[in-house]
């Protein structure tokens, strides 16, 4: 079953759908994502994808990007477009593991699992 997240933003031409199940993002791991942030769009490259399973109830994962070293992003919300997910509404944030070479951004899902629904 894919799970999605429907969130709306005047940014996009059409709706942002945020899939919740790592299996989704695995495939496009070393593929670029760019991220709407002004004045310029920002490229980062989804370096991995690390699935915590489900524990007590909760759907944990992460998704771990890289990042240019010239441009840091703070912590917020941003529209993410890739060329076969397209528009995703993601919280991403600057973690410790950055070098001059690259930073390093992470989007952490903990999601609360429907116990109902069936898989």
């Amino acid at each position: 079953m894919k799970l999605e997240l429907a969130m709306g933003d005047d940014r996009s031409q059409r709706e942002p759908l945020t899939p919740i199940d790592p299996a989704v993002y695995q495939p496009h791991v070393n593929t670029v994502f760019a991220v709407d942030a002004s004045p310029e769009s920002v490229p980062l490259t989804l370096a991995s994808v690390e699935d915590g399973g489900v524990t007590s109830g909760l759907r944990r994962f992460s998704l771990f990007f890289h990042g240019a070293p010239e441009r840091l992003l703070p912590p917020d919300t941003y529209v993410l477009r890739h060329d076969v997910l397209g528009p995703l509404l993601l919280f991403i944030t600057p973690i410790q593991g950055s070098t001059r070479q690259r930073i390093l951004y992470e989007s952490h899902f903990n999601l609360e699992i429907d116990s109902t629904v069936s898989r």
